[in-house]
């Protein structure tokens, strides 16, 4: 996903625009990409609630934030 596809979403995400399955498909991207924890705090408690329901999945790649989530706080 390129990164002006991914400001428009995050546009159409802010003003309510989104279609279930688009949200689904942005929030997987912005965990994927590392972005959900990033952003400001309402993306990374949006993504955690799509993890945790199971919606979305964890990233692919292990990183001190996807390790904190899992509750290992050694990373």
């Amino acid at each position: 996903m390129s990164e002006p596809n991914i400001v428009a979403l995050i546009i159409a995400f802010e003003d309510g625009t989104l279609d279930e399955s688009a949200v689904i498909t942005l929030f997987q991207h912005l965990v994927d990409s590392g972005l959900a924890w990033k952003l400001q705090g309402q993306y990374g408690r949006m993504a955690v609630a799509l993890l945790e329901s199971g919606r979305i999945q964890p990233a692919h790649r292990l990183d001190r934030q996807t390790v904190i989530l899992n509750g290992d706080t050694t990373a």
